[in-house]
């Protein structure tokens, strides 16, 4: 998500659906696959907040490592992965 994305989804009133266990999964690859410069754009939770959006979250299991909603949390507020890691 670029960074003039963000105002236009506060804008329009929308409610962004995230899934914070995918912090610990997406790190382990978001680099190689997006680029260094792009990585930046990969689950943006603290701009979209910043930016006033609106968020729903959920843990998107079974296509998660966990479908735990304590995990899903830990994930959201730690930025690290179910598991622990960065």
């Amino acid at each position: 998500m670029a960074d003039n994305d963000l105002p236009r989804l506060t804008q329009r009133g929308v409610i962004a659906s995230i899934q914070p266990v995918f912090v610990g999964e997406y790190s382990r690859w978001a680099e190689d696959r997006v680029g260094a410069s792009r990585v930046h754009w990969v689950l943006r939770t603290r701009d979209l907040l910043n930016a006033g959006v609106i968020l729903a979250a959920g843990t998107d299991y079974p296509a998660s490592d966990s479908g735990s909603p304590i995990d899903t949390l830990y994930c959201a507020v730690t930025r690290r992965g179910a598991d622990g890691a960065r």
